[in-house]
Order: C-alpha cells, then sequence, then structure tokens
C-alpha cells in the first residue's frame, strides 16, 4: 500500500521544515513519546531515527502513532522493519486517525494490575476501574452490575463527588475529589470521565502516582532494550537497509 497523497505531502512538509516528529506508543499503560528524526521515503515508507526506549515499543507493538503540528490529523503507521540496537526503524501502512491534542498525554493502568476506583457521592457508592489518568482528569469504567439504579443518576454532569484509587502495592489509596464531565454507555457497561480540580495537593498525590508509573516503565524498558541488543542479530529484530 503507498502512503495516501496528502499524508505524503505533509511527512515530506515536516522533514523540510522540523527536525522532529513525534511518535507515540504505551508501555504497561505508560505513554512512550520521544522525537523521531525522518531519514528518508522510499515508495510506501518512510524511515526514521528513533529513541532506543521507542525502539523496544516499536518492536513489541509492530505499530506506533506519529504527532505533530504540521499534521492536520494523528497518523498510524505499521512497523516494517525495527533494528533496536542501531535505533532505526521504517514505517508503512501510513493512515490518518482522529486525536485531541493534550500537553499532557494521560497514563493508562498497566492491565495486569487493574486499579480499583471508588466513587461516593451524596446517597450512592459504586465501584470501577480506573481506565486513565492525568493532572485535569480521569476515565473510570463501571461494570453494569454496580449501576443498581438509574444510570442517569450517575451521569450527571457537574455532581461532584469523592474517589477513592486503591493501586496494586501501594498501602495508603489515593483520595481525591472530582467532577463528572460527562458518561456514556458501552455496550451494558458504562465509562465515566471525570474533571479533577485544580488544587495543588491533590495534583501532587497525581503526579506521584503518574512519576512511579513512568519511572517503574522506564527501568523495564532499559532492561528490554539491554536483552534486545543483546541477543544475535535476526532474532528479535529486523535490521533496516
Amino acid at each position: 500500500m503507498n502512503i495516501p497523497d496528502n499524508i505524503l505531502s505533509e511527512l515530506k512538509l515536516i522533514a523540510r521544515t522540523q527536525p522532529l516528529i513525534t511518535l507515540l506508543n504505551y508501555y504497561r499503560g505508560v505513554p512512550v513519546s520521544y522525537g523521531a528524526s525522518l531519514r528518508r521515503f522510499d515508495l510506501n515508507t518512510a524511515t526514521f531515527d528513533v529513541h532506543k526506549y521507542q525502539a523496544v515499543c516499536l518492536a513489541l507493538d509492530k505499530q506506533t502513532q506519529l504527532r505533530s503540528k504540521v499534521l492536520a490529523l494523528a497518523v498510524q503507521a505499521t512497523v516494517a522493519d525495527i533494528d533496536v540496537g542501531g535505533g532505526l526503524t521504517r514505517l508503512t501502512d501510513f493512515r490518518p486517525i482522529a486525536y485531541t491534542p493534550e500537553r499532557r498525554l494521560p497514563v493508562r493502568p498497566d492491565p495486569n494490575q487493574p486499579v480499583e476506583v471508588e466513587l461516593v457521592a451524596q446517597n450512592w457508592t459504586v465501584h470501577g476501574r480506573l481506565e486513565d489518568i492525568s493532572l485535569a482528569r480521569l476515565g473510570v469504567y463501571l461494570p453494569a452490575s454496580e449501576i443498581y439504579f438509574e444510570p442517569e443518576i450517575v451521569f450527571q454532569e457537574n455532581l461532584r463527588l469523592q474517589l477513592r484509587l486503591r493501586v496494586p502495592g501501594v498501602e495508603q489509596s489515593l483520595d481525591l475529589a472530582g467532577t463528572i464531565a460527562s458518561g456514556a454507555a458501552q455496550d451494558n457497561d458504562y465509562t465515566l470521565d471525570i474533571r479533577l480540580p485544580t488544587d495543588v495537593e491533590e495534583h501532587k498525590l497525581i503526579q506521584d502516582y503518574i512519576l512511579r508509573r513512568q519511572a517503574a516503565a522506564a527501568q523495564e524498558l532499559q532492561a528490554a532494550y539491554e536483552r534486545m541488543t543483546q541477543m544475535p542479530t535476526g532474532q528479535n529484530t529486523s535490521a533496516v537497509s
């Protein structure tokens, strides 16, 4: 498949005017997003110099997102080849995807270690699962079994509530205040989008949680990078010419 003409033109514009384009992957729910240098184009691929942690994610995920102010939309791409040790990748199958730019990408909990969320309002308490969290907002998944009353009660816009996050491996729960921004049905279950206040103390609690997740992910990515680059050539990466 050739790169669509509009995406190809925008990538070439980036190559002329900007030294880097941002790639985005997630590792255990933590965004891994570094600048990548666009080296060259072929018929249906583009070659990039990438950060070592991005290279590990590309080898694991076999895909990535490209983001830039020059691009009208984010671009999803498939990894054609990846040389983790050399920090080179060839991407192909470029296709536009919609996205909303954010200053800080949200952290998503590790699927193997779900974070339980308790939501308490004036006259009800429900339990769900954290979907993502940033300093400004968090997303919560609520199973249908938790909604034993009319769902509209939970979906009241601007409803204030208290939240308690129970993080695996952390003895002290994370207690926050929030306001419901929106709710939506998802098959027979529900999701809530909750705005968080700008309170300095609560921001510190969230930031501490995010920093712990990022530090743990960085350690694992470094270990994975060392394993991948110590293996014989061709066992787990493809050479990029």
